[in-house]
């Protein structure tokens, strides 16, 4: 938590609000992206054991239940990405507090 105190400390509250919000959607994507990146390796995996299918024999199993998974990730990372979307429209920056002192 954060404790703003002082005789100016409404006028500077929206301003902060707008910044914390800014920070957690940073921090949220962040996570998102490495996510991502970790979706992606998956997909590599999966590409290498569909090369890897004239010597496999379980390959084909192990195929259709990774692209299943990854498919079912692949749809979540974009209704997602709807939802942060939205948010984004929805912030508004207010303006800067007319007094800079504090």
């Amino acid at each position: 938590g954060l404790l703003v105190v002082g005789p100016n400390s409404r006028r500077h509250e929206p301003l902060l609000c707008a910044y914390l919000q800014f920070i957690t959607i940073d921090i949220f994507l962040q996570n998102y992206f490495a996510r991502l990146w970790i979706l992606n390796d998956d997909l590599s995996n999966l590409n290498s054991i569909i090369d890897s299918s004239s010597t496999d024999p379980t390959a084909l199993e192990k195929v259709r239940l990774g692209i299943c998974k990854l498919s079912r990730d692949l749809i979540l990372f974009e209704e997602i990405l709807g939802y942060v979307l939205e948010a984004l429209e929805m912030m508004e920056i207010p303006p800067e507090p007319q007094e800079q002192a504090g």
